[in-house]
């Protein structure tokens, strides 16, 4: 097995046994600082339900955008967590994601105050599904990057 650098500071792992080729794919470091991020994705997801629930929330200038807000939001989700996760754990939070969108719409239903739309269900999903595609992508490595960026200026103080 050889090991070299990635350009954003992860492991190249290459297996140089002829009966296998050498893999090209950069594995990802642990994430050294993962208990913050994941702190800071189950804000996110508080935040979220919060805004959902509440009988008058906040207005971020979307108001004509309603769906669009949704498809933001369940998309930052899904990659967030796609970020810090990687095989089935990425797909798994996805459709956690997708399921609780639903699962709010019910519960503005029977809260009495907001009411229940299928189209913002299907907003939801297709976030989920969209962050959760994302983070197969560079988009994904982002935290490895944060992490990385912040190694690197550490040295040179």
């Amino acid at each position: 097995m050889c090991q070299k650098d990635c350009p954003d500071g992860d492991q190249y792992r290459g297996d140089t046994a002829e009966r296998d080729p050498p893999s090209t794919e950069c594995t990802p470091r642990p994430l050294r600082h993962r208990v913050i991020w994941l702190a800071l994705g189950w804000s996110l997801v508080a935040a979220v339900i919060w805004v959902s629930l509440t009988p008058s929330p906040p207005d971020i200038g979307l108001a004509s955008q309603d769906k669009l807000e949704h498809l933001l939001a369940y998309l930052a989700l899904a990659l967030w967590f796609g970020a810090l996760y990687t095989g089935g754990a990425r797909a798994f939070y996805a459709l956690a994601l997708a399921l609780m969108g639903v699962g709010i719409e019910f519960l503005q239903e029977a809260g009495g105050v907001r009411q229940l739309e299928a189209a913002d269900m299907i907003a939801n999903a297709l976030g989920a599904l969209a962050g959760w595609l994302l983070s197969h992508t560079a988009v994904g490595r982002s935290l490895h990057v944060i992490e990385h960026s912040i190694d690197r200026l550490r040295r040179r103080v």
